[in-house]
């Protein structure tokens, strides 16, 4: 028997006899728990393609199905034909766009529409309903608030399905670059791989350990993920080191932590203790480049986006003084 589920999960590794309903909650945490419970009782809720109990337990690779997305307890963000959008790519399938420094990628309470997605429903209409969440129509993946550059949305639900698929199979290249201070070394080839996971005591940060260290007592329920940072090339400008640097797998703060673990912060990044610059309002890291298959034809596509005029300034600054 074949589910005829509309969205798919594979349950992965690191939650190895998770139950279902929990797997849920997690794998869509704007959904109403409420909703949740009656795609269970309308038996819209498959593993393996046979309809599920919510207690089900779940086995590594499991293909879990649902046949309708269940209500979202936040509001759908609303268009706002105001905010400026730079789009760098469009196709019937695909946008690129960039995502300026101080805004948000999807709104994080009522009434917040100056985010990106406000921009791009004002725009792209047909985005509406695409991906997992109602609050962030057609987002594949998310940059911090002060973090500018490149960002992947789909224009429609195959496409949407299509870029999730490549992430997870990591064969998209997401390239950024960064100024970080520290005295220590990073040399190009490197790779900084680190175990991340929310920071107990700080809900704002991220903790980076490395592979094998032992969990903060407060952290003991924590699933740490493992995550890869790769450096592609290293220059020094003075006492300061602008790193380009790639990741095909991410999570929150991913690059932020791994740099500032190693002894490098970015510049700029008060809340990983990264060093001031007086002319610079933001920490200094760009999404420069997306290197891809296309979500269709698999034509790989590689594009790019300058530094912003903030960092391209406090850049030229340094380089002066070095």
């Amino acid at each position: 028997m074949s589910a005829p589920a509309s969205y798919l999960w594979r349950a992965l590794a690191d939650r190895e006899d998770e139950r279902l309903d929990h797997f849920l909650r997690r794998s869509l945490p704007d959904a109403e728990r409420a909703g949740l419970q009656q795609c269970f009782e309308r038996a819209e809720v498959w593993v393996n393609g046979r309809p599920a109990r919510k207690g089900q337990r779940l086995r590594q690779g499991d293909e879990v199905g649902l046949l309708h997305m269940p209500s979202s307890r936040h509001r759908s963000p609303r268009p706002n034909p105001g905010l400026p959008l730079e789009v760098h790519y469009e196709d019937a399938d695909l946008l690129i766009v960039e995502k300026p420094a101080g805004m948000h990628c999807h709104p994080l309470h009522e009434g917040d529409d100056d985010t990106l997605v406000s921009a791009l429903l004002a725009r792209y209409p047909e985005i509406r309903g695409v991906g997992f969440r109602d609050s962030e129509p057609g987002i594949v993946h998310r940059l911090d608030r002060n973090t500018s550059g490149l960002m992947m949305v789909a224009r429609h639900e195959e496409a949407f399905r299509a870029l999730k698929r490549d992430a997870d199979a990591q064969v998209i290249r997401k390239g950024y670059l960064a100024l970080c201070s520290g005295a220590g070394e990073l040399r190009a080839g490197e790779t900084l791989h680190f175990c991340l996971l929310a920071d107990p005591s700080d809900p704002r940060r991220v903790l980076a350990l490395p592979e094998g260290a032992p969990l903060p007592s407060r952290a003991k329920a924590a699933r740490p993920r493992e995550r890869s940072s790769r450096i592609l090339s290293l220059t020094r400008i003075g006492e300061f080191k602008l790193v380009e640097i790639e990741i095909t797998r991410g999570f929150r703060h991913q690059i932020r932590a791994q740099l500032a673990a190693s002894g490098h912060p970015i510049v700029g990044d008060a809340l990983y203790g990264g060093f001031p610059l007086p002319s610079l309002s933001r920490h200094f890291l760009h999404a420069a480049t997306l290197d891809l298959p296309h979500p269709r034809s698999a034509t790989r596509l590689h594009v790019q986006s300058p530094l912003p005029e903030e960092l391209r300034v406090a850049l030229d600054a340094l380089r002066t003084r070095a």
